[in-house]
């Protein structure tokens, strides 16, 4: 059995199942940001909200997004903005064709911090794209100025931008009550001038029901304009079948048993569909019977309204 730490797998590309209409909405949004070409204000649709519960798979999603625009659309700037990871650390992303090192623990940034490092990022990425040195990223720089200068980056490129974020709706509340969150700071410095210029698409992953701050920051008229809502849905029997199918083709780094998809239909009424759900319930299988050792582990529970059926022992994976 996983422990806390790695409450949520990798990403594996060959065990990536279901939410097809959610990378199709993607792609097509991708496409029409291509089709408009320096024309921005064709491209209308350019923020999009993907929502779920805990454990629901965005995070995933937004991985496979980011290989299926890479691989179709030549010539687009892809990036991929994880601010948090499972040990609340900041990512500072991982662009497609390069990687940078991971960032401090966000606890220890403030959010003006966290701010400025995320838009020195994307500065970093789209300098480099071009082909260019990134340079005067190590000096002070207000947010005002580097919202200003990724701008300036991006018209330099000519090159369409798609950017998904994972993770904003889990950073930490400010320091001190009343002063601007880093969900604020993003939305007012990043998110807002880029819907504006246009020739960006950004693509959010966010819990629902929203975070309180998502609610209040994302949620802006100067947002709104440009944005729509889709939901992810729970997996249905035969999406859960088909997930234990492929997990336990790699049951070495699944820990997934052969015969897991035959108890789809109860690890679907225990784990409400739940993809994350599904693999932990899977995980306590016997290896060779398919069968809970100890049946009183699969009570029907409820996590905070979030992942219904969860055992008891399984609560601190997902909080």
């Amino acid at each position: 059995m996983t422990n806390d730490a790695d409450a949520r797998p990798p990403f594996d590309p060959d065990l990536f199942v279901n939410h097809d209409q959610a990378l199709r909405e993607i792609e097509e949004r991708a496409q029409e940001l291509v089709a408009a070409g320096a024309n921005f204000e064709r491209f209308q649709r350019r923020l999009l909200r993907v929502k779920g519960a805990v454990g629901l798979g965005k995070s995933w999603l937004m991985c496979r997004a980011q290989e299926q625009i890479h691989e179709k659309f030549e010539g687009v700037l892809v990036y991929r903005l994880c601010l948090v990871d499972d040990a609340a650390a900041l990512r500072l992303g991982q662009p497609w064709e390069k990687s940078f090192p991971a960032g401090p623990a966000a606890g220890a940034l403030s959010p003006a911090e966290l701010a400025s490092e995320t838009l020195k990022w994307l500065i970093r990425c789209t300098v480099e794209a071009r082909g260019a040195e990134p340079r005067w990223l190590d000096q002070p720089a207000d947010l005002q100025a580097l919202g200003a200068r990724l701008k300036g980056e991006l018209d330099a490129t000519g090159r369409p931008c798609v950017l998904l974020v994972d993770g904003l709706d889990e950073l930490p509340p400010p320091p001190i009550p009343g002063e601007p969150g880093a969900v604020r700071l993003l939305a007012d410095f990043l998110l807002i001038p880029l819907v504006q210029r246009g020739g960006v698409f950004v693509v959010l992953a966010a819990r629902n029901p929203p975070a309180e701050a998502v609610q209040t920051d994302l949620y802006r008229p100067e947002i709104s304009t440009y944005a729509y809502d889709i939901d992810l849905r729970p997996f249905t029997q035969p999406d859960i079948e088909k997930q234990l199918e492929l997990a336990a083709t790699r049951a070495d780094v699944t820990g997934v048993p052969l015969k897991a998809a035959e108890q789809a239909a109860e690890i679907l009424a225990t784990g409400g569909g739940s993809p994350l759900a599904n693999l932990r319930l899977a995980q306590k299988l016997d290896p060779v019977t398919a069968e809970w050792p100890d049946p009183g582990q699969v009570a029907l529970e409820s996590v905070d309204g979030y992942l219904a059926g969860l055992p008891v022992d399984l609560r601190d994976c997902f909080f």
